[in-house]
């Protein structure tokens, strides 16, 4: 971390790793070091940016996907997903959480696609007719379905950075942040 006569920080971005410049108002600085403690500045603001609840990592599968997997993508899915593995999916990435849209990106950091509020029928927590249990998982994590007009997405997610099973290292089909968000009362 550096520091000039601005108060611009250096700090790492989310979630890709390159250093950026951000500019903090005093009054808000002076909340940042009462809180932090013995943290490093920097490291406390990224630890607020992660847990603000709107950057996860995520995997999805399209509806219209299914039919294109082999037998064994689906015998090795469901016995090798959660808790210990991955969930089924096709694409792997992060998502962000905005007013108005959820932005999907790839592993890269290039944005994919962006689902509109308006664009969402409704968001449920559960099995169906095409991603089933047993079929397509073990059956304990059931995936969060996003139906749109013409397909559903089903999506997994867990915070940035959490990697062990442990602390929320697992990838989870209940996301809380993506109902708020489709229920109109996130406000970012």
């Amino acid at each position: 971390m550096s520091i000039n006569s601005k108060n611009t920080y250096i700090i790492e971005a989310i979630p890709v790793s390159q250093k950026v410049s951000i500019s903090i108002d005093e009054e808000l600085l002076k909340i940042i070091d009462a809180e932090r403690g013995d943290v490093p500045r920097s490291k406390y603001i990224e630890n607020a940016i992660r847990s603000a609840g709107s950057f996860f990592e995520a995997l999805w599968i399209f509806s219209d996907e299914f039919d294109g997997l082999t037998k064994i993508e689906r015998w090795g899915s469901s016995h090798a997903s959660q808790p210990i593995g991955k969930p089924l999916h096709t694409h792997e990435g992060y998502i962000s959480i905005s007013d108005h849209s959820l932005r999907f990106y790839d592993s890269k950091m290039e944005l994919l696609f962006s689902l509109e509020r308006n664009s969402v029928r409704s968001i449920n927590t559960s099995y169906d007719d095409v991603f089933r249990r047993f079929r397509d998982s073990r059956g304990f994590i059931p995936p969060q379905r996003i139906e749109l007009e013409d397909k559903t997405l089903y999506l997994y997610t867990r915070p940035i950075g959490k990697k062990k099973i442990r602390g929320g290292g697992i990838f989870k089909g209940d996301n809380e942040s993506v109902v708020i968000w489709f229920q109109n009362r996130l406000t970012i």
